[in-house]
Parts: C-alpha cells; sequence; structure tokens
C-alpha cells in the first residue's frame, strides 16, 4: 500500500481516459479524473463535505474530506468529467466519467454514433415527411408540380420522390425504422385524370401506394394513372404526388397517418374535343315536356365527373329532370336550367358551378380548360346542345356536340347523329339565347 500522503501527476505523454487513483491514508479518499488528450492532465474535484488543498498539498484531515489535485480545477463536481463536455461529445457519462453524446444532445441534423454526434446521412421517413411539408405547399401556391424536391441530400424528380413517399407511407405503416433509399425513376409521361374533388380514406391511400410501389419497381417509372379511386376513373401521377405530400405532412405535423386527406387540388387532363363525352337520345323527345336542357346538362356533368358511358350519362340526365327542377313544361330557360345543373351539382359534391354568359368568342377559352359549354340554339323553337370541342382545321373551326336529338331541327343539310361536327359559324348563328359555362368551385 502506498503510505505517502501526496500524489503526484501522470506523465504528460500519458493516453489515458479518465484515470482513477485512489491511496487509503487514515481514511482519506484520493481521487482524479483525466481527459483523453495530450494535454496536462486536468484533474478535477471529487466527494463533497469537508476541507480541499492544492495539488501537491497534504490532504487535510477529517472524515468524508477531499483533494483538489492539479491547481484549482474547473470540473464538474456532480460527475467527475472535465469541464468542457461540448462538440461532438457533448455529455458527459456519470458512470464512465467520459465526455460522450446521447441519443437527445446531439441536436438537428445529427445523430449519436458510438459515442460521437456525427452528422445524420440516413434517408429517413422523418426527412421525407419533412420534405413532402415543403413540396405540398409549393403545389398549393403554384397549383403545379415543382420540378424537383430536395430530400436527403439529393434533388430529386417527382417520378422518384413518388416513390420515396410510397416507400415512407408504407414503412410507417408497418412500422419499419430502416434508412428509406431513394431511386431514381422517370416521370409520368401520358398522366390521364378524371378526379373529383374529395377525400381519400387511409385504407384507400396505403392501398394505392401498394400498386404504385409495385409498378414502379417493375416499371422503373410512375404510373400515369391509378384506376378505380373513390373520386374519379382515373387518379393521375400529379395527383398521385400531391396525395401522398398531403399524407406525409399530416404524419409530420401529428405523428401519424391521418385517416383521411382532401384532395383538394385536382389535375384533369384535356383534349380538344373533349373525350369521352356521351352522345344518345335524350329521355323526353316531346316539345312540351322534352328533357334537351337536362340531357345536355348530364351529358356535361357526367363529363365533369369522370362518367364515361352513355348509361352513367343519362342516370345524371333522369335526376336533373325528374328530381332537381328540369322537367319544366315548355323547357326549363338558361337561368332554371342552370339552378336545377347546380343544386345537382351542389348534392353530389360535383366541384363545379354553372353560370350564364352570351359571348361565343369566349367558348374556344372553356373548351380549353376543360370545361363543356351548353349552347341554347333555335331548333325546334328552342333547344339546348352540349359543346364538347372547337377545333381548326385548315382554317375553317368546327363544332363538336352532343345534342339529344338525331336530327338538326333547322330543315337544313347540316350532318346529324347524337355527336354532331359542324362548321363553328354554322351553329354559333343559331344560339340566339346565350350559354351556360362551368367553372371550377
Amino acid at each position: 500500500m502506498n503510505t505517502h500522503s501526496t500524489l503526484s501527476p501522470l506523465p504528460l505523454s500519458s493516453r489515458t481516459s479518465l484515470v482513477a487513483t485512489a491511496a487509503l491514508l487514515g481514511g482519506f479518499l484520493l481521487s482524479a479524473c483525466g481527459s483523453e488528450d495530450d494535454t496536462a492532465w486536468t484533474p478535477s474535484e471529487v466527494g463533497g463535505g469537508g476541507s480541499s488543498g492544492s495539488a501537491g498539498a497534504a490532504a487535510s484531515a477529517g472524515a468524508g474530506g477531499s483533494v483538489t489535485v492539479g491547481g484549482s480545477g474547473g470540473g464538474n463536481a456532480a460527475t467527475g468529467c472535465a469541464a468542457g463536455c461540448t462538440g461532438s461529445t457533448p455529455s458527459c457519462n456519470a458512470t464512465t466519467l467520459a465526455c460522450e453524446c446521447t441519443a437527445t444532445s446531439c441536436g438537428d441534423g445529427k445523430v449519436c454514433q458510438k459515442g460521437a454526434c456525427v452528422v445524420d446521412t440516413a434517408c429517413t421517413v422523418a426527412k421525407v415527411a419533412a420534405a413532402a411539408g415543403v413540396a405540398r405547399a409549393q403545389i398549393e401556391s403554384k397549383a403545379a408540380l415543382p420540378e424537383t424536391v430536395s430530400v436527403c441530400d439529393k434533388q430529386l424528380g417527382m417520378g422518384s420522390f413518388l416513390a420515396l413517399s410510397t416507400d415512407a407511407v408504407l414503412a410507417i405503416q408497418s412500422g419499419a425504422t430502416g434508412a428509406l433509399d431513394p431511386k431514381e425513376y422517370e416521370a409520368a409521361a401520358n398522366p390521364k385524370d378524371n378526379t373529383e374533388k374529395g377525400d381519400i380514406p387511409k385504407a384507400e391511400y396505403l392501398d394505392i401506394a401498394t400498386r404504385v410501389k409495385q409498378f414502379m419497381d417493375a416499371n422503373g417509372r410512375a404510373p400515369n394513372y391509378s384506376k378505380d379511386s373513390s373520386i374519379g376513373a382515373y387518379m393521375g401521377f400529379p395527383n398521385l404526388v400531391y396525395m401522398y405530400s398531403e399524407v406525409l405532412d399530416e404524419y409530420h405535423a401529428n405523428g401519424k397517418l391521418p385517416d383521411s386527406v382532401p384532395l383538394a387540388l385536382f389535375y384533369r387532363t384535356t383534349t380538344n374535343p373533349l373525350s369521352p363525352f356521351a352522345g344518345y337520345a335524350q329521355i323526353n323527345l316531346t316539345t312540351t315536356w322534352g328533357s334537351c336542357g337536362s340531357h345536355s346538362g348530364g351529358v356535361s356533368v357526367a363529363y365533369l365527373r369522370g362518367l364515361t358511358t352513355n348509361d352513367e350519362a343519362e342516370q345524371v340526365e333522369s335526376a336533373i329532370y325528374w328530381d332537381y327542377g328540369g322537367r319544366v313544361y315548355g323547357g326549363p330557360g338558361r337561368s332554371d336550367l342552370a339552378a336545377s345543373i347546380n343544386a345537382y351539382m351542389s348534392a353530389k359534391k360535383v366541384p363545379y358551378k354553372a353560370f350564364l354568359f352570351s359571348d361565343g368568342d369566349a367558348v374556344q377559352g372553356y373548351i380549353d380548360s376543360g370545361t363543356p359549354v351548353i349552347a341554347n340554339t333555335n331548333q325546334w323553337g328552342g333547344h339546348y346542345v352540349a359543346i364538347y370541342g372547337l377545333v381548326d382545321e385548315g382554317g375553317t373551326v368546327y363544332v363538336h356536340f352532343s345534342d339529344g336529338a338525331f336530327n338538326d331541327g333547322l330543315s337544313s343539310s347540316y350532318s346529324t347523329g347524337y355527336l354532331k361536327k359542324w362548321k363553328w359559324s354554322s351553329l354559333r348563328s343559331h344560339v340566339t339565347s346565350g350559354y351556360i359555362g362551368f367553372k371550377a368551385n
């Protein structure tokens, strides 16, 4: 046993981690704590309740005393760690008396690995969810997808971001905690979409995520659409990106997947002529109780709802005619017809509103924006048709329209059928009372 009453400092060249030297003399305990570098050994004060002395001094007598070794110290009396646990080792381990990190001490963007804080390079669900919130805000502010999204130290295109987003959603649902792997995928080349505004329940967006992931893994690109959603037969690629940005943003805010997400921004692909567009005989062809107004409203609203068959359009016509005020003796005027169509769309949550206008030059713009136009003509003394296309063919503009009456009703040589194509100037000359357009709510 060492019987000396003083403790000599360790050599400067010694690389020791927190060496403790004890000498028991007359009931005194002498201790020292060193740092793991090439600097002079920096002792600290330990213990409590008693006197403390300077380096090289004899221990003071008295039970419970302590000795300060190496000067005034500056260490942590509670733990024995040297002062200055900062940087990559910001915390003191009271057991090993070492400066290190903990799971919560490293701050944003870093993780604790092998006792030191390092930059977190793993692509985590949390990072993807944070990026999704940025993407969502951009989409909602500009009504368009961004070119790229910054996530996991990469700039991902929309195809790659959709793949990573569905991976994140499925990982959250399954409870997987491993890092995600961003991969390169092409965006969809020909999106197709006829969705309405509405809510997508959790079970549905999880099912779509699984199918999207399977498609992308098999084909190396994003799908043009997902079929048979609850808000439309085709949910196009832009809406898929937007939907999962919503899902992950809600998860980022609340810590759980949402029970449903509202698809408030809806993207539709359009053609000129608008397609597919229904054409069939109106349900009532009489001049007294005729349904030409309800028919034009029915085929127009069916298109806006993404309904693709004549039978589906006829059901809309029948509802407007019988249930929403479309059945009027002698036929409804434009204001009354627009009111009936709006009553139906409000009840069915179709996100459009019918309105009146009179300028034929404005028709082209509505068609180009993806909405049909109802024209009030003088056929049979008063008639309605639904315009779904205006196309310039070699300098002559032709109009495509759906007419519930097969003939032209004008004792002329115009082409007949339920889906007609006339010179725009010809039909326009017979529009005597104006038009009904549709605009998104």
